[in-house]
């Protein structure tokens, strides 16, 4: 999507460089660009125009790199770009050579270029999470049907906390049971910071009194 949304912007708006920062881990890194004249780099989510347009949300347009206290372009032969927000994951950016090369036009096109992309990731998020739920039902399904054939409780525990951890992707988890005033941990995943046989205290306080 973002590959096609960059072509279309360098055809139609004759870009000079266009690309796409998705945020990870707070970056912008590039996924995408077309001009083979220079590669885009990642900035820090809050550096430069780019940063700007991730915080902010709002577009903007650059006449002039010099004049404007926000740039940092990746080549000091850019002189003027345009900036647009693509919903959550990141931005979109063109840049010129030339000084004031872009107007508001180009910077409404761009953003309707922006929502069309948007659009189609959302599509694309929304069949890629029916896909994984329906993977999930399926998977739940076959550990119901092999929990049926547990034969002892020890193994059933294994079992459902297994499960719990594969399926539902729980960090930890753990099954208790109650023992006169105080819940006992009977099964617990490999990541649960507490052991099997551990007292997990009385009824009305901690995990299990809450569950």
């Amino acid at each position: 999507v973002y590959e096609t949304a960059v072509e279309a912007a360098e055809d139609v708006l004759d870009f000079d460089v266009c690309g796409v920062f998705v945020h990870r881990d707070g970056e912008l890194v590039p996924v995408t660009q077309t001009g083979s004249t220079v590669s885009l780099q990642s900035y820090e989510d809050t550096q430069g125009v780019v940063g700007q347009t991730f915080q902010t949300g709002e577009s903007t347009l650059v006449g002039g790199m010099a004049a404007h206290n926000r740039a940092d372009p990746v080549d000091s032969r850019f002189r003027s770009g345009v900036s647009v927000p693509i919903g959550e994951p990141g931005v979109w950016q063109a840049v010129s050579t030339e000084p004031g090369y872009y107007g508001e036009t180009d910077l409404e096109l761009t953003e309707l270029l922006a929502i069309h992309a948007e659009a189609a990731l959302t599509r694309i998020r929304s069949k890629r999470d029916l896909r994984e739920s329906k993977r999930k039902i399926e998977r739940l399904h076959a550990v119901a049907t092999s929990l049926e054939t547990c034969t002892d409780r020890e193994t059933l525990l294994s079992e459902a906390v297994r499960a719990a951890g594969e399926v539902l992707a729980f960090d930890w988890c753990l099954v208790s049971r109650r023992r006169n005033d105080t819940f006992t941990a009977e099964a617990v995943s490999p990541q649960t910071p507490m052991s099997a046989g551990d007292d997990l205290g009385g009824g009305e306080t901690g995990v299990a009194g809450r569950g």
